[in-house]
């Protein structure tokens, strides 16, 4: 009986101590972001854990941003980016959108080495405030703990000494759509990944609720120097959105799941070629394996109007 006691005693300590090396969720919003750290952090079903960084756009920055996503049980959490835009529509009126989010890296636990992460990788297009949002994963129904890394330049976590950057203020200029009779996606062309459509620079039209895929081919390179990156013109920036996508995700997709991204383009406001345009949107970032990739530009339900959009992929590697 005493040995009973012991052990049950033993055992409480060791629980109440691997709950004592959780960090405690603080009051949390977008305007009130956690303090990030090292420390695994407990989140339940249905909490929002709200963290902010800053970051100082610079065209000729060559590495992107990366943040993983440890959990415990793996993939138990998700983590999302969003945009000051993207924030205050979720406050407005609950729209949950975001320009990018972590998704599954595989590691060889063999040795038991390597941890199992979620990653995301990209740059964001302008100066400004930036904000993650942690949540746990939609069959989760108890506690559990997560942590992250942000990795990269020109970023500081809000509450760190680096001061937070005032966001510049986008003006909406139309793209002009050119002469040339912009493309129309017909029938079965680009309609899903199996009739994806190759990327093309032309001006294609975008009817209202459509989705086009396109596929590119990438060939994975240690050395390669220039990251991929797209840039999205549009006469109706603001309602279009173009994603990029892994063959898993294209074809958990086709199996009839939600479709998941790792990449999604964001608002940038510049007029590099002076020609009076200063609406873009642009992706960028590190493709880590080779592989085929999907591209997808939609409308949502809502647009009312046809779209013309072009875009342009490049970086080494993609083929």
């Amino acid at each position: 009986m005493l040995r009973r006691i012991v052990n049950v005693a033993m055992v409480t300590v060791l629980v109440v101590t691997a709950f004592a090396s959780l960090a405690a969720a603080d009051v949390s919003g977008p305007y009130e972001p956690m303090v990030q750290n090292d420390a695994f952090t407990r989140i339940k079903p249905g909490e929002l854990h709200w963290y902010a960084f800053t970051f100082d756009f610079d065209e000729d920055l060559e590495t992107p941003l990366e943040i993983k996503l440890f959990s415990e049980p793996f993939h138990s959490t998700e983590l999302l980016l969003l945009n000051r835009q993207q924030v205050e529509e979720w406050i407005d009126d609950g729209t949950e959108g975001h320009f990018g989010c972590c998704t599954k890296v595989y590691e060889d636990r063999e040795d038991e080495v390597f941890e199992e992460y979620a990653l995301w990788s990209g740059m964001p297009g302008a100066t400004g405030t930036y904000y993650i949002l942690v949540k746990t994963a939609g069959d989760v129904n108890e506690p559990v703990s997560y942590r992250f890394e942000v990795t990269g330049e020109n970023f500081a976590m809000l509450g760190e000494k680096m001061a937070p950057v005032e966001d510049v203020a986008v003006e909406t200029v139309m793209a002009t759509v050119p002469e040339k009779q912009p493309v129309t996606v017909e029938g079965l062309t680009g309609s899903s990944p199996f009739f994806a459509m190759p990327p093309t620079t032309d001006w294609i039209e975008l009817k209202p609720g459509a989705a086009h895929w396109y596929a590119f081919d990438f060939d994975f390179d240690p050395d390669l120097a220039e990251q991929a990156e797209i840039r999205l013109v549009a006469d109706k920036i603001d309602d279009v959105l173009l994603t990029v996508h892994n063959g898993e995700q294209a074809r958990m997709w086709e199996l009839g799941e939600d479709l998941k991204h790792f990449g999604c383009c964001s608002l940038v406001n510049q007029d590099n070629d002076e020609d009076g345009v200063k609406d873009y949107a642009m992706w960028a970032g590190r493709l880590r394996s080779s592989g085929r990739y999907y591209i997808v530009v939609e409308a949502p339900d809502n647009v009312e109007e046809t779209i013309y959009y072009s875009f342009d992929l490049t970086g080494d590697g993609i083929q």
